[in-house]
């Protein structure tokens, strides 16, 4: 979404490096596991909506996940009702959770809803393999924990 070539994710341009790094101000990542304070309607009130509303600074489009959805409060979750109806353009808002029936109806009915299974564990080996230097012997033992 964030990337600026047509042939996206291209994991070269400036935008892609950002996203990579964590530092493009486009991105945010509410992780309620990291931080409890991100699931209270406090915080979705003060740094959230304030930044939704915001034009963005380094593309057209501005993304929101919301990690672990389901630990967020009801009351959080309707502060972004509206702004879940009628978001501002190029404006995206992704809420994970692995229990889809902690996330209220009013939010539900109004999201798209993406269903990801769990990688296998050759597609795993794989994937760790391409991108880390580990030995074979501490794959299987990672893959196991």
């Amino acid at each position: 979404i964030l990337c600026k070539s047509p042939d996206s994710p291209c994991e070269k341009c400036l935008s892609c490096e950002k996203f990579e790094s964590g530092t493009h101000l486009d991105f945010l990542k509410i992780s309620l596991n990291d931080d409890k304070k991100n699931g209270k309607i406090d915080t979705i009130r003060q740094e959230i909506l304030p930044r939704v509303y915001h034009k963005a600074n380094e593309g057209i489009s501005k993304v929101f996940i919301f990690a672990a959805a389901d630990k967020m409060t009801l009351a959080s979750f309707n502060s972004l009702l509206k702004v879940i109806e009628e978001p501002p353009l190029n404006t995206f808002f992704i809420f994970i959770t692995s229990n889809l029936y902690a996330i209220p109806i009013t939010i539900f009915s109004r999201c798209r809803k993406v269903r990801f299974q769990p990688l296998t564990r050759d597609r795993l080996k794989e994937m760790l393999s391409a991108n880390y230097d580990i030995k074979e012997e501490n794959l299987e033992k990672l893959i196991l924990k």
